[in-house]
């Protein structure tokens, strides 16, 4: 017995009066029957269910929800962003109560809640980010015990309790929980949008009118099969109308494109009758939206909000289980969980302080290149009021200092030439027998130093001489820092490897184009990237505070192991197994003999360093292949939101360029109509001189030979110019051979 055999009969004792078979085979989502879903559907008869039972007994089950049913469809497998979504929604509209679930996969997210609303209800805004919704007028959903088509699992009922229906049982539609008013409210579209409506919720891709477009195309071509073309192109007409009214450049070509496709399918059954449809559609759209305002920002709200909108970065996360690799990581996880903030954030943000508060001696061998200590750039990247500060702040409560000295913990240096200075100061010459001279030089070796978004940003702009960048580069290689052009009380020359820098660049996505911009000198390929949006547990369910994080001495006997002198300075020296060195070796030769993507060029020199930290903080100098394996996987994640924010930042240029393109066009037009206006009007007050100086005499195609070769090009435009406004008269009369034309002065002549 198949699925829509065994539990026909007993959906339709449960009130659920519209269960249909679906697909044209078994294990199969769609197509339903035609004429059964939509708003113009009917649910089926007793006889039409039994029919069904014995002709497409084997198909899967699918309920078109009855009027006073909503259902919340939230995907959260694979890259789908529902969970975050739905946090967003509940956060802003309060909790959704338990409810009745049907779902085919348990990750305890994903499936369609079930709420019973008023019969009146009508959805008047789109959900988006991995959830959807499914009513009466809207979709159908595909319930137990149906087969899924890409799993191959059965759907099955989740009761209010959490409970599994091991057989198919399903609820009644008053065993469903009452939706909220304020998710009814929020559905409907009354009441102001919500804070993410701008862009979607968190994690989830800005709206564009190209991806509107594709969507109601796709709808419309997936209504083929169902009969409800009708409904996805109003429907389509009705979400373009939106960015129509609300002036989003290109909504209007994408309602034309709309409209031919919907001509081109309906038109070989109703060829005139089709564009008369489409046309209603479209205008009824357009007026509705006019009388009601739209459900989208106006194009300027849109640009204006779009400077802290949230990037997806789905994907781009750390692995949960790396957290539970380590208890170290474990800590830092419950650390940031407990105030609410991004996990990955935090670690990047503990590494970089970590790098400050080691010893600067500590240094990678020379294995490519030169030998480098570990100071680590990280960016902690994420909307406003999304945890940067706060991440940084985590991060210096987890780690008291060692050997960071309080002007140099955590502060702000405001420039380039700041970052140097935090390790210098005057101090007594010891070459003055008076102890009266000073002499300006560096007196620390650590620093532990932050720009926030708004220092960030002034820095970048001042473009012009600006050291910032520079010096970035230099302390991540562990290079010579300083000038010698300056003043002899203001010169900075930091020898190499002489600093241990852990930086932090706290910043919005939108803001990054300036380090972006410096890829040819290589800048943003020396960053850790980490993003700030990184779900986190809900409030009630959050860890207490940790406390402090533990770091284990680096013991005597291992640094007299470690030491080594390396141009002139006693180092303690980094080891890591052979597989590691011909790892990156092979790396190396590789992108010296073929080239690799330039973002990427020191990848291998960040995860030795990430290594490296992740040793130290276990009192090693030794790095372990466990430890290299790690670090891979921060520097694995960093890779991903980098290539995540220049892909955004790719996009928002050719967005710019095709707003700049479009205006151009605009203007290009309106420029040509305005000439071709001019040379109409003044071609039309020449012929009307002409034929005001000659009453009669003038056939038009003698008074257009009369002209010269360019003006002849505008006459047929002139001549009715001329005769709108009265200057000329074109009057036909009788001759022995028949008739002719003639142009006579009208009532009026040009001023």
């Amino acid at each position: 017995m198949g699925p829509y055999a065994e539990a026909a009969s007993k959906y339709r004792a449960a009130g659920w009066l519209g269960v249909l078979p679906v697909g044209n085979k078994p294990a199969e989502k769609g197509p339903p029957p035609k004429s059964h879903t939509g708003h113009e559907g009917t649910d089926p008869t007793d006889d039409q269910v039994a029919d069904w039972v014995a002709k497409r007994g084997d198909r899967n089950v699918a309920l078109r929800l009855p009027k006073n049913v909503v259902g919340i469809d939230v995907d959260a497998y694979d890259d789908k962003t529902g969970a975050e979504t739905l946090d967003v929604l509940e956060s802003e509209l309060g909790s959704l109560p338990e409810t009745w679930v049907s779902t085919a996969r348990m990750d305890g997210i994903s499936g369609i809640r079930f709420f019973r609303v008023p019969e009146q209800f009508r959805p008047g805004r789109d959900l988006t980010g991995g959830i959807e919704l499914v009513w009466h007028g809207h979709r159908y959903a595909v319930v137990a015990p149906s087969v899924h088509p890409a799993t191959g699992d059965n759907y099955c009922w989740i009761t209010s309790h959490g409970e599994k229906q091991a057989a198919v049982d399903p609820p009644k539609v008053e065993d469903l929980a009452e939706l909220p008013d304020n998710w009814i409210d929020h559905l409907a579209g009354r009441g102001d949008k919500p804070k993410w409506s701008i862009s979607g919720p968190a994690h989830h891709e800005p709206v564009t009118v190209e991806n509107k477009l594709v969507e109601v195309l796709a709808d419309l071509a997936a209504a083929a099969e169902t009969g409800g073309r009708h409904d996805a192109a109003r429907n389509g007409a009705m979400a373009l109308a939106n960015l129509v009214v609300a002036g989003w450049p290109g909504a209007e070509e994408a309602m034309t494109q709309l409209g031919e496709a919907f001509t081109a399918a309906i038109s070989p059954d109703r060829p005139r009758e089709a564009a008369d449809e489409w046309r209603r559609m479209r205008d009824d759209g357009l007026a509705k939206v006019q009388d009601t305002g739209t459900k989208v920002p106006t194009w300027k709200e849109k640009q204006d909000a779009d400077l802290g909108r949230r990037i997806d970065f789905s994907g781009c996360y750390m692995p949960a289980d790396f957290f539970d690799a380590r208890p170290e990581f474990a800590h830092v996880r419950d650390a940031a969980h407990s105030r609410g903030r991004s996990a990955d954030a935090v670690l990047a943000t503990v590494l970089a302080r970590l790098a400050a508060d080691t010893d600067h001696n500590i240094q990678l061998p020379p294995t490519i290149g030169s030998a480098t200590n570990l100071s680590l750039i990280v960016a902690p990247v994420g909307p406003p009021a999304s945890g940067k500060s706060t991440a940084i702040a985590t991060a210096s409560d987890l780690m008291a200092p060692k050997v960071l000295k309080p002007e140099c913990d955590r502060v702000p240096p405001g420039s380039g030439e700041g970052l140097l200075e935090l390790l210098f100061d005057f101090v007594p010459d010891p070459n003055d027998p008076h102890g009266k001279k000073k002499i300006h030089t560096q007196v620390r070796h650590n620093a532990f130093a932050v720009f926030d978004e708004g220092q960030i940003v002034t820095v970048l702009a001042a473009r012009s001489g600006n050291s910032l960048l520079p010096n970035l580069r230099i302390i991540f290689t562990s290079g010579t820092l300083g000038q010698t052009n300056a003043t002899q009380e203001r010169k900075r020359i930091i020898p190499p490897g002489q600093a241990a820098y852990g930086v932090v660049i706290a910043i919005q996505p939108d803001l990054v184009g300036p380090l972006f911009q410096d890829a040819e000198a290589g800048t943003p390929q020396r960053f850790l990237w980490a993003a700030t949006t990184a779900p986190t547990p809900k409030p009630g369910t959050r860890p207490d505070w940790p406390g402090p994080l533990p770091r284990q001495e680096i013991s005597s006997q291992i640094t007299s192991k470690h030491q080594q002198n390396l141009g002139g300075y006693n180092r303690l020296v980094l080891t890591f197994p052979e597989s590691v060195k011909r790892e990156v070796e092979e790396n190396d030769h590789h992108r010296q003999q073929y080239g690799s993507e330039a973002l990427d060029e020191h990848t291998d020199l960040i995860r030795l360093k990430i290594a490296g930290l992740l040793a130290g903080l276990q009192g090693r100098l030794d790095i372990s292949e466990e430890d290299w394996q790690l670090a891979g996987i921060v520097v694995e994640s960093s890779r991903r939101v980098r290539d995540r924010l220049r892909d955004h930042l790719m996009a928002k240029q050719r967005e710019q360029e095709q707003i700049s393109a479009e205006k151009a066009a605009r203007r290009s037009v309106v420029v040509t109509e305005r000439t071709e206006n001019w040379r109409v009007v003044q071609v039309a007050e020449k012929l009307a001189a002409k034929v005001h100086k000659d009453p009669g005499k003038w056939a038009p195609g003698k008074l257009r030979a009369s002209l010269s070769k360019v003006q002849r090009e505008w006459f047929d435009d002139a001549l009715e110019h001329a005769t709108d406004s009265g200057w000329v008269v074109l009057r036909t009369e009788d001759t022995d051979g028949g008739t002719r034309e003639r142009l006579f002065p009208g009532e009026s002549k040009p001023s």
